[in-house]
């Protein structure tokens, strides 16, 4: 997992030049107005899903994590509050999806990192590393992009 502000994202472009690159070009002209929808950046390897919503209660069964791609997550606007853990920390609770690249966790609340979101912040997590996110105030409108990376496209 990074945690870091945007202003910094090209500091770790040796990890995925192209990727990043992508992603860095695409995040600089996003803002709250850039409307809600997937675009790709690189084909299916490197695309954004910008979304609008309002902050959810913590649900525990909700921690996810991929196999497949690389998670970007900035917010465009609102506040937000991302939690992460260790998946040997969390129990599993659904399989794997292949179709969504994504598997849900349970966790028992006493081994997770609460990072802040707000505009100018991201956090990356790479796949298998479990985080929920979407939690806030449940009356608080918040506005996100999330960068989805092939993680073919990491250098190993």
């Amino acid at each position: 997992m990074i945690f870091d502000r945007l202003d910094d994202l090209l500091k770790y472009a040796p990890l995925a030049p192209e990727a990043l690159a992508a992603a860095a070009k695409f995040l600089a002209s996003a803002g709250p107005d850039t409307p809600d929808g997937k675009q790709e950046l690189i084909g299916s390897d490197v695309y954004v899903s910008v979304q609008s919503y309002n902050g959810r209660v913590k649900n525990p069964d909700k921690f996810e994590a991929h196999r497949e791609y690389v998670d970007i997550q900035l917010l465009l606007a609102g506040r937000e509050t991302i939690y992460a853990a260790a998946k040997s920390d969390l129990r599993q609770i659904t399989g794997y999806s292949t179709e969504k690249d994504v598997e849900f966790f349970r966790s028992e609340g006493d081994k997770e990192t609460a990072l802040s979101l707000a505009p100018g912040v991201f956090a990356l997590f790479l796949p298998g590393e479990a985080h929920l996110p979407c939690v806030g105030d449940p009356a608080a409108a918040i506005k996100k992009v999330v960068v989805k990376i092939r993680r073919t496209m990491f250098k190993a």
